[in-house]
């Protein structure tokens, strides 16, 4: 009779452990469900855009008219004054998109933007104008980089 009631005890233990296994399976699943939904939602798309840009400087001022980035042309060393383009940033999608724009490249000490930072909303656009400013310091020569505008 000792031995039944130790085999009816170990029984009766492994149902208890069985049924408090059950809700903590189905309580790891529902969270790690949920962890795999939230970051699913949270992931957003970037999109980029990039420009290539150049300026001059030399002994002269000049125009460069193509259409195939932004072009400064050729400034004069030390003239001290800015050169300015304008860029048409747009939102045509139907949600709001933060769009964050940096230069890069040598091009970056000699460039200004008018706003870095902005929120489109939707089927939207805003002027940033990119202005380059060549100072009393900077070497002759062609600068170059990239403007790059990151959609999130």
């Amino acid at each position: 009779m000792a031995l039944h009631n130790k085999t009816e005890n170990k029984a009766q233990k492994t149902k208890i452990a069985a049924l408090l296994l059950v809700p903590l399976v189905i309580c790891l699943g529902v969270i790690l469900l949920s962890i795999f939904v939230l970051l699913i939602l949270n992931m957003q798309k970037y999109e980029v855009q990039e420009l290539r840009m150049d300026i001059t400087i030399g002994n002269y001022t000049g125009v460069n008219l193509d259409h195939d980035g932004i072009h400064f042309g050729t400034s004069k060393k030390g003239e001290e004054r800015a050169i300015t383009r304008e860029v048409i940033v747009i939102n045509n999608s139907t949600y709001n998109k933060k769009v964050a724009i940096e230069v890069v490249g040598n091009i970056s000490k000699l460039i200004s933007v008018s706003d870095n930072y902005l929120i489109l909303p939707p089927d939207s656009n805003r002027s940033v104008l990119i202005s380059a400013k060549v100072r009393r310091e900077a070497e002759y020569g062609t600068y170059t980089g990239i403007l790059r505008a990151v959609f999130k």
